[in-house]
């Protein structure tokens, strides 16, 4: 019995999980920034909760499993069997209670951004919008329960702002991670902040491409 192991496409068979993370990432911030700005007029928010709900190496692990629990978190604050809201004695109290949340979640997001600085130009760019975001919504929401309307509504949609662009950064980080997984001839750059990262990149895809193929021949029994 003869068994051929192809080393390049054993290699291939590592599948990188970061492409469903960044995939959900990109979708439910696409629609929450629509919501933030108001797009076509749209005031209530409610429609985002399914989403909410819906939503390697160590560090895309940690960030994605926190960006699905502050997904959750913001989640449970809209669903109606959860009563969050009615918690609270008044309007006020509960617009800073959501402000407290954001801002616990700005903390978070601020050391992801320190520890993106290591990474590539597009996910340092989410991390920068998502924590910008996070900051602004919290403020809008502080601002709601001190009655300046109009200020919060600008506050809102400065939020919406900077989440459509970190949404963009994952549809195009998505784009990189699809493409290069079908070796498509198309290459979108993700503008690596650690030069040694792009040497090692380069050195195991040539390594790759050179494997060589193993066959192992087996004795039949008799």
């Amino acid at each position: 019995m003869d068994f051929s192991y192809d080393m390049e496409r054993r290699a291939q068979r590592n599948v990188d999980p970061g492409a469903l993370g960044i995939a959900v990432f990109s979708v439910t911030n696409t629609m929450l920034a629509f919501l933030l700005l108001e797009t076509k007029g749209i005031h209530e928010d409610v429609i985002i909760v399914g989403m909410l709900w819906f939503g390697g190496k160590a560090f895309e692990y940690t960030v994605f499993a926190c960006f699905g629990a502050y997904y959750f978190s913001y989640a449970t604050t809209m669903t109606p069997a959860f009563s969050v809201n009615s918690g609270y004695t008044t309007t006020n109290e509960f617009q800073n209670a959501i402000a407290l949340l954001f801002l616990a979640w700005f903390f978070l997001f601020i050391l992801f951004t320190i520890a993106g600085i290591k990474t590539n130009l597009v996910l340092f760019t989410i991390f920068v919008s998502v924590t910008l975001t996070a900051a602004f919504v919290s403020a809008s929401h502080f601002v709601t329960a001190m009655g300046a309307d109009n200020t919060a509504l600008n506050l809102q949609k400065t939020a919406g702002a900077f989440l459509m662009l970190g949404a963009l950064a994952g549809w195009y980080d998505l784009t990189h991670i699809l493409f290069k997984d079908q070796k498509m001839r198309w290459a979108f750059p993700l503008g690596e902040l650690n030069g040694h990262r792009d040497s090692q990149i380069e050195i195991e895809s040539q390594i790759s491409r050179e494997a060589p193929k193993i066959d192992i021949d087996l004795p039949s029994r008799a």
